[in-house]
């Protein structure tokens, strides 16, 4: 629905979303604050901020890291596309942190065996030996993430995000570690 302004024409989403548009500029209106996904996202870039600012002293990208922490919850090697899905990146996009990660020593590239089109992302010794150091950041991060939440608390906030993620069609990646 548009109503009539002077200033110029009003889209009337509902009382909460609003797309206004006045002679100089437009104004974009949401109920952000109230939406789910605005404090889970909020959230997500903050943690990957504080994150990436403590792995860089250890040489590492958040990116980077990511890579190996998919690989640590596969348990076993994976292909560059399986990455890149788990990943929800761009092929290309992971190509250039691999060959960074690669440069690095903390990754090697392997063609599969089964497949020599395809190739199968491992980590290095390196990477194995460094791994610790690199938990270690995220269990502290973690701990100040979750300072005065309860168990219970964090408990419900986990089943809630799993509800949350099954309601939309996704699925908690399977591991060994997993509760």
């Amino acid at each position: 629905m548009v109503s009539s302004n002077p200033l110029g024409p009003t889209i009337m989403m509902d009382s909460a979303e609003k797309l206004s548009t006045s002679a100089d500029h437009p104004t974009l209106k949401y109920d952000f604050e109230d939406g789910i996904g605005y404090w889970i996202c909020l959230t997500a870039h903050a943690l990957e901020h504080i994150l990436n600012d403590k792995l860089l002293a250890l040489g590492i990208t958040y990116q980077q890291w990511t890579v190996l922490v998919w690989l640590a919850l596969a348990g076993k090697g994976l292909s560059q596309a399986q990455l890149a899905e788990r990943m929800r990146i761009e092929c290309s996009t992971l190509t250039g942190i691999l060959e960074r990660m690669e440069d690095k020593g903390w990754i090697t590239r392997e063609s599969d065996p089964e497949d020599r089109r395809k190739k199968i992302v491992r980590p290095t010794q390196q990477a194995l030996d460094d791994w610790r150091s690199m938990v270690d950041v995220a269990h502290q991060i973690r701990a100040q993430a979750i300072a005065g939440i309860s168990p219970t608390d964090l408990d419900n906030l986990r089943r809630t995000l799993s509800i949350i993620l099954n309601n939309l069609g996704e699925e908690l990646p399977t591991h060994e570690f997993r509760r």
